[in-house]
């Protein structure tokens, strides 16, 4: 905490996977509190997800479902980040309501999916997709009006692009 309005924490992980080469995974996250009511919150954080089990080596067939594995599928990284606005106010100690903004964006590489064949349709395996993007916004609004009642709504709109 360089100052007391701002708190800034960071991790890193270390990875070992006896299959795939984990990259270093690190985060950054900052809470900056502009006022006593509002306060904004920004964070960056790289991700990393081997491929399990189910996805490399399962067989499942039956009359219903043709799901197979794929030992050559690709690690997935990812980039990710957030900004989070937040206004609070308490009119009495017992009445506190409040409104919540975030913008969020996520770019993962090699993102795995299941996948039906191009020849056969109805025959599914799980596939490294190049680039997997998602982005979006929420919006909510907080009443808590008695201390066991609180009533909370919002609207929350996310986009994909593959």
């Amino acid at each position: 905490t360089p100052i007391a309005i701002l708190n800034i924490q960071t991790g890193i992980r270390l990875i070992h996977n006896t299959k795939y080469q984990a990259p270093v995974v690190y985060s950054v996250n900052a809470k900056y509190d502009i006022s006593e009511f509002l306060s904004l919150r920004a964070s960056l954080a790289t991700g990393f997800r081997a491929p399990s089990l189910k996805e490399l080596y399962l067989d499942f067939v039956d009359t219903n479902h043709d799901i197979h594995g794929n030992q050559d599928l690709i690690a997935e990284t990812s980039l990710s980040t957030n900004i989070f606005i937040q206004y609070s106010c308490s009119s009495s100690r017992k009445y506190i309501w409040g409104i919540d903004a975030n913008l969020f964006y996520n770019n993962i590489k090699d993102n795995i999916k299941l996948i039906p064949g191009i020849i056969d349709l109805t025959k599914y395996s799980y596939y490294s997709v190049d680039r997997f993007r998602t982005k979006g916004v929420e919006i909510s609004f907080n009443n808590n009006v008695y201390p066991w009642l609180t009533i909370q709504f919002g609207y929350a709109l996310t986009g994909q692009k593959i």
